[in-house]
């Protein structure tokens, strides 16, 4: 337990780290790093989440079953050009971690398995025509929750990936928050901000933890001291701009400790 405690850096309730140290911390068991990375090609003067859907991302209240469907019947699986199946991870609703492999069916509904709470990943496993120049999806692949009818993520057309700056840290873990990146494009302007919700009480607010001014500018960062998230905290990254259809992109690096390394360093 030294060994973990002594490379995160841990001292009390004052978390900083080395970074130096190497991010191939799963070596050690309950702690494991992670990026999100994100983009929306179409931010303005409303605030909105970097991610595929364009809007403010729409948390679920409840754990729902999923429904997947392309806008492309090539997306089908073993007889498509396209996305044969798809893998969706998120959050149950005891807030552990899921994934699901998702057959799909082209135009066609499919549903999944899983109620999921959370959704915070989606990428394409397989496909018909496999190259090195796209993500092998032919059409846009939307995941929405059937109830309540929420886009919780989207597979761009050709991307082969989610692109979402969203996250929920699962049930017995904190999340550290290592370092950002940001762009945006010439000539225009974007504010980033970043936002958490506690889900431990019911109707808890969302927060402001960071914010960044940028114009015209690629931005990165090593937090010298991460920000800590509790374990069923929502994380969002939003941006504004004062011009419409503004691209902005970023990601965040993260570990995911277990609470119980925390609590015994």
């Amino acid at each position: 337990m030294s060994n973990i405690k002594d490379n995160l850096g841990i001292n009390n309730s004052i978390m900083t780290m080395d970074w130096k140290f190497p991010l191939g911390a799963r070596r050690f068991e309950g702690i494991a790093p992670d990026l999100k990375f994100g983009r929306n090609p179409a931010v303005g003067a409303t605030e909105v989440t970097i991610w595929d859907g364009e809007i403010g991302y729409p948390f679920l209240s409840a754990a729902e079953i999923l429904q997947v469907v392309s806008d492309d019947v090539k997306d089908v699986f073993e007889t498509g050009d396209g996305a044969w199946s798809i893998s969706i991870t998120g959050l149950d609703a005891n807030w552990d971690e899921i994934t699901e492999i998702v057959e799909l069916n082209g135009t066609t509904t499919v549903e999944t398995t899983n109620k999921f709470l959370r959704v915070f990943r989606a990428s394409v496993i397989n496909a018909g025509v496999v190259t090195s120049t796209n993500g092998n999806n032919v059409g846009a692949i939307s995941i929405t929750s059937k109830s309540t009818s929420k886009l919780q993520a989207k597979i761009l057309a050709g991307i082969g990936q989610t692109l979402m700056l969203v996250r929920t840290v699962p049930r017995g873990y904190t999340a550290l928050v290592t370092g950002i990146s940001f762009s945006v494009g010439e000539g225009k302007d974007c504010i980033v901000i970043a936002k958490t919700r506690s889900n431990l009480f019911d109707n808890a607010a969302f927060n402001t933890k960071y914010t960044l001014d940028l114009f015209e500018a690629n931005y990165y960062a090593t937090l010298e001291s991460p920000f800590y998230v509790p374990e069923k905290t929502d994380i969002v990254w939003n941006a504004t701009s004062s011009a419409a259809g503004t691209k902005v992109s970023g990601s965040f690096g993260y570990i995911l400790v277990k609470n119980e390394l925390i609590e015994k360093a």
